[in-house]
């Protein structure tokens, strides 16, 4: 039972992690469990009366996916709960943790099963809050000159696009010229806007 623990806990307690600032000390961040954070995202982004929500207005855009399966997380959860004979409260992560507490008093050959839907959760939520960041730069295209670019008819300043992890904002960049679509990574750019000064 300890896989299926382990999957439970992933999803329903929040994590700690070390991160090393600019100052080189190091700071403990504690993020909300996976589950929270999902459900957080989502209603802040709808305006919702969380924390840090915002008015629609003001929020970021929806995130359909997101929500989408956020339902269907929760939706299973409520299913699984009655299986054991747990009157679900639509609340993930408590449900959860009664569905386990109900479930493991049972024998069962249905951990692989369980441990697999619960670690596929834990994958898709990370991924999505471990998007690539993007920064556009005010440089022109070192390759066709361009200073703008075009899309649906309208005309938009500095071309140059790195996208790039959090974790890892060197080796995870890669550059793209939205007007002649060269790619190149984060170096290899940056080369190329030397010598093409330097040229100038």
């Amino acid at each position: 039972m300890t896989d299926l623990l382990e999957a439970v806990e992933a999803l329903t307690k929040p994590t700690r992690t070390k991160v090393i600032q600019d100052d080189g000390t190091v700071a403990i961040v504690v993020q909300d469990a996976l589950l929270v954070q999902l459900e957080t995202a989502i209603r802040s982004s709808m305006g919702g009366s969380t924390g840090g929500a915002s008015l629609p207005s003001e929020g970021s855009p929806l995130d359909v996916g997101a929500l989408f399966e956020s339902l269907k997380i929760t939706a299973a959860i409520g299913d699984w709960c009655r299986l054991v004979g747990v009157k679900p409260s639509r609340k993930s992560v408590p449900d959860l943790i009664d569905w386990h507490t109900a479930y493991i008093g049972r024998p069962s050959e249905a951990d692989d099963f369980y441990i697999s839907q619960l670690n596929g959760w834990v994958r898709m939520i990370t991924a999505m809050f471990d998007r690539p960041r993007e920064k556009d730069l005010p440089d022109p295209c070192p390759v066709c000159d361009a200073k703008s670019w075009w899309r649906d008819g309208a005309e938009y300043y500095r071309p140059l696009v790195v996208k790039y992890r959090p974790d890892d904002p060197v080796g995870s960049a890669t550059a793209l010229c939205r007007s002649c679509e060269t790619v190149w990574n984060a170096r290899e750019l940056a080369f190329a806007i030397e010598q093409k000064e330097a040229s100038s």
